[in-house]
């Protein structure tokens, strides 16, 4: 293994101990739902369409995005990247991209806290010239 695989590794393994410990320390900043028309891609996740609820916490330093499917099972935590400030709103919002026919989740802009959240748009391996095509919003219902 060479040492590039093996700092990929170690760190994808502190991620998942961080985001395993997180719900002992995480503060909770928004809480929301959403109809999602659409499959997904958040992160590497594939996210079927239906009712969530989500929550965007703060553990250890990270933002955590927390999908609940209402009528599902199981919960989804996505570590967002950066954030940078935008306009106080009443009301959030989620940010799709097609890319190559995919929906990936580009962002979330919370308006309560003023700040819109990125994530990475991951490509299919060996994908070189990804196709970027239109954006679509969807309103997250505050609770």
């Amino acid at each position: 293994m060479t040492l590039q695989k093996s700092l990929s590794f170690a760190l994808l393994a502190l991620a998942a101990i961080l985001i395993a410990a997180a719900p002992a320390n995480a503060q909770q900043m928004v809480k929301g739902s959403f109809n999602l028309p659409f499959e997904a891609q958040i992160g590497t996740t594939i996210v079927e369409p239906g009712q969530y609820d989500i929550t965007l916490e703060e553990s250890l330093g990270q933002k955590l995005v927390r999908l609940h499917a209402v009528n599902g099972s199981g919960d989804m935590t996505f570590l967002s990247g950066p954030s940078n400030r935008i306009e106080q709103r009443d009301n959030s919002v989620l940010k799709f991209v097609n890319v190559d026919g995919v929906e990936r989740l580009k962002a979330f802009e919370s308006g309560t806290l003023g700040q819109s959240f990125t994530f990475p748009l991951w490509k299919v391996k060996g994908d070189r010239s990804a196709h970027v095509g239109a954006e679509t919003s969807l309103l997250v219902a505050s609770r």
